[in-house]
């Protein structure tokens, strides 16, 4: 953590770090909050995210790597079926995160060229699947480094103080949410394909899938389904919302 925030001289006032630890077995069903369920007293001005695969939205749609899920099955249970980049079939924890502090529904993939100032100004994901603290992970992988995310945070604030102002800039980095997420696995049995092996490219069109990825724990060999991630980010909540009104 030390290394994130002195390698870069920016000061995190609101920095949430989360652990992926899941049980070898599913999760008991249980009722589900809703996620229209809204934070009350929310001041974050947007939300900021680093880390790897299980919170990459898309980014590795825009480099030149094997680490992609922008094809189906992944995204089976996404809005109109789209394989969004997303390693699951639904939506990952920074998207459950992002609807209940009001910010928006998605949080998109920083390298989308497409993006609107809104888009922009309410938060993205710098996050790259493959990526780690390690420097060797992403050099032998080709994706983003933790290293170079930051270097995109600089990058995007840069483009907003550019767009609205220094001091709205400023201030909107200051009321961030920031995300940063350290992935500790336990591989078990997923929904896609044999669900021991399958990941990126080995879970693709040909896979066999589940017909209810909400029973699996996981989505292919190593990814959380949405649904785990909905009940990560249940769990997380009292931690959220002590961080946003503060």
């Amino acid at each position: 953590m030390s290394s994130l925030t002195s390698s870069s001289n920016f000061f995190f006032p609101h920095l949430f770090l989360f652990v992926f630890i899941f049980a070898s077995k599913a999760t008991s069903a249980r009722n589900l909050a809703s996620v229209e369920d809204k934070a009350v007293n929310n001041y974050a001005s947007a939300i900021l995210i680093f880390g790897d695969s299980t919170v990459d939205p898309g980014n590795n749609n825009y480099i030149n790597t094997p680490f992609r899920s922008n094809f189906p099955p992944y995204g089976k249970d996404f809005l109109n079926q789209t394989a969004t980049g997303r390693f699951t079939n639904g939506r990952l924890a920074n998207d459950f995160i992002a609807n209940y502090v009001g910010l928006k529904d998605y949080v998109p993939p920083y390298l989308d060229p497409n993006l609107s100032i809104q888009e922009l100004s309410t938060g993205v994901s710098f996050a790259s699947a493959g990526s780690g603290f390690d420097p060797l992970t992403p050099t032998i992988s080709n994706v983003i480094s933790v290293s170079k995310q930051l270097e995109y945070l600089k990058e995007y604030k840069a483009k907003l103080e550019d767009r609205i102002g220094k001091e709205k800039m400023e201030d909107l980095i200051y009321n961030a949410l920031f995300v940063v997420s350290a992935d500790f696995e336990v591989v078990n049995s997923g929904c896609c394909g044999t669900g021991f092996l399958e990941a990126s490219f080995l879970c693709n069109p040909r896979s066999s899938v589940c017909q209810d990825a909400s029973k699996y724990v996981y989505w292919d060999s190593t990814h959380p389904t949405e649904r785990t991630y909905n009940l990560l980010y249940q769990a997380l909540r009292p931690a959220i919302d002590s961080i946003i009104k503060n």
